[in-house]
């Protein structure tokens, strides 16, 4: 809810709509009573589904643009007039497809024409599902947004990173850290799987291994982070698991193309 409130404090002239996942406690009515627009799910689906449920209602509706941004982001007035900002600076050029930002105090050099950005939040142009199609609900969440960049880029559309710096609580939209940890390494996997790169696929099995023994990875990095989370017993554990179940889907795509 703090994230809709400085929304709408910052951007005062634009539609807010948020989707619910299967919530469980009263936002959904606390949203409606602030006369927030909810899309509800049946169903947590994940970060894609959820995208994926905002990105039709408003495809549906004849929206050109649509600002995507994750529950807990927490931006400051500032932060939103340099959002609205990018949005008149960046848009100009009609081949860009996506503009992203930059979570606050991550430092990374960043150029400016990309193939991939954080999906934590990101301004899109509707149209462009109309030829890339949605997010792959596969994923749940991590990796689905760099997937579906790498789609972005494919057909043409250019991804430009602005280059501004977000206030963002990463995580905090979770509920289980350690799920974030399994998903995290699933789908680091399931990124190189599904578009038919298995040796890609073993080049990172070994790199999350040496993280996950702190060989390699930036300690203070937040995906780092992530992959040590479960610890030098689970963690590895995990890795088996995410193993297996690509292998898994591996066999049902070849099966559905089998059956075509």
């Amino acid at each position: 809810m703090e994230t809709i409130r400085l929304l709408t404090v910052g951007f005062p002239k634009i539609d807010i709509i948020a989707v619910d996942d299967a919530s469980t406690d009263n936002s959904v009515v606390l949203l409606k009573s602030n006369g927030i627009k909810v899309l509800q799910r049946a169903v947590n689906g994940g970060f894609a589904a959820s995208v994926n449920t905002g990105l039709q209602h408003l495809h549906s509706n004849g929206v050109d643009f649509a600002l995507v941004c994750n529950s807990d982001l927490v931006p400051s007035a500032e932060e939103c007039a340099n959002i609205c900002k990018s949005f008149d600076d960046l848009f100009e050029d009609p081949a860009v497809g996506v503009i992203g930002f930059i979570e606050r105090n991550d430092f990374k050099p960043q150029s400016r024409d990309v193939s991939d950005i954080s999906g934590f939040l990101f301004w899109i142009k509707i149209d462009i599902v109309k030829v890339v199609g949605y997010l792959d609900e596969r994923f749940y969440m991590y990796g689905e947004e760099t997937d579906y960049f790498r789609r972005v880029v494919a057909k043409g559309y250019k991804i430009v990173q602005s280059g501004i710096q977000i206030s963002h609580a990463a995580e905090k939209s979770g509920k289980s850290k350690i799920m974030n940890s399994w998903y995290a390494i699933r789908n680091c996997l399931f990124l190189e799987i599904k578009n038919d790169r298995p040796k890609e696929a073993l080049k990172k099995s070994a790199a999350l291994l040496l993280i996950m023994f702190g060989l390699r990875g930036d300690k203070d990095d937040p995906s780092t982070k992530r992959i040590r989370r479960p610890g030098f017993v689970i963690g590895p554990l995990m890795l088996a698991g995410a193993i297996f179940w690509n292998i898994y889907q591996v066999l049902k795509m070849s099966t559905k193309q089998e059956n075509r």
